[in-house]
């Protein structure tokens, strides 16, 4: 809490103490009338310093919210760089005719190196455990991850591995991406509030989370335009029917995943809506 906001908090601390202290005198003397007058008022002080500690914890969570994102971009963006780097390495051996004892000895290696990556992976699963895309997407990513090791190890198929690699990558890009989103246009909104004095005194709005479900939707979208990309380059090089059918269940999958997050969202959506509505104890102040 900043040094005015602690100084407001006191001062009201204080003046509901002085307050009470005047009711209790006024009873005292059989001024009952005088005395409510007092408890009224020490109430009134008390939850205003009660509203300040409140609005000065939802923006200690925000804050806190907002570094854990910001950090997560740049962890997605690392493992991105990471895993095209291990690509980059794969390459040259994925284009080989033969596959020989010395390239096996290689790409055992490799693996080993895909094999942490993976772990390091998995580790980010944890930190958006209440999503819906992104575990999906961590679910199908570890599935890739442990085919390319497979196929790094046993030196075969070491094309498809590549594109699972780029795709790996690709994917860590855009959940960095809109996360990235997310936090330049919470900046912008608060900005826009500043401008406009706060939107009357309303106190701050709830926190959206690390991972909010209009990311999530933004995240959809960013998937969504990739593969429409990849199904027209697809068909224009005549690609093979296994690979046009793989992108048409993509598709699919993609579609299921976007009525769960719309059903999600709107679920967000009503629940703002009910936090910011005011209860009629709120409204009446305490008083009968």
């Amino acid at each position: 809490m900043s040094n005015p906001q602690t100084q407001q908090v006191a001062q009201d601390i204080e003046q509901a103490v002085t307050e009470q202290a005047h009711a209790v005198r006024q009873l005292r003397d059989q001024h009952q009338a005088n005395s409510r007058t007092h408890e009224v008022q020490a109430l009134a002080h008390l939850n205003n310093a009660l509203a300040a500690v409140e609005e000065a914890q939802k923006k200690i969570d925000k804050d806190q919210q907002k570094q854990q994102r910001d950090e997560l971009q740049k962890a997605y963006e690392q493992l991105a760089d990471r895993e095209n780097q291990l690509a980059v390495k794969v390459k040259p051996y994925a284009e080989l005719d033969t596959v020989g004892r010395r390239h096996r000895r290689d790409l055992r290696k490799i693996s080993g190196e895909q094999d942490e990556l993976r772990t390091a992976i998995r580790q980010l699963k944890e930190q958006v455990e209440q999503t819906t895309l992104f575990i999906h997407l961590h679910e199908q990513m570890d599935k890739m991850l442990l085919e390319i090791n497979s196929k790094l190890r046993a030196g075969s198929e070491l094309k498809q591995a590549n594109y699972q690699q780029h795709n790996i990558a690709n994917r860590l890009r855009q959940m960095a991406k809109v996360l990235q989103m997310q936090s330049k246009q919470e900046r912008f909104s608060e900005a826009q509030e500043g401008e406009s004095g706060g939107g009357g005194g309303g106190g701050s709005k709830p926190s959206a989370g690390v991972v909010p479900p209009i990311a999530e939707l933004l995240l959809l979208r960013e998937i969504q335009m990739g593969l429409h990309k990849l199904t027209q380059e697809a068909q224009q090089a005549n690609a093979s029917e296994d690979q046009i059918l793989n992108l048409f269940s993509q598709q699919r999958d993609l579609s299921d995943m976007g009525q769960k997050l719309i059903d999600k969202f709107m679920q967000n959506q009503q629940a703002q809506q009910m936090e910011v509505v005011p209860k009629q104890s709120d409204l009446e102040g305490g008083e009968k």
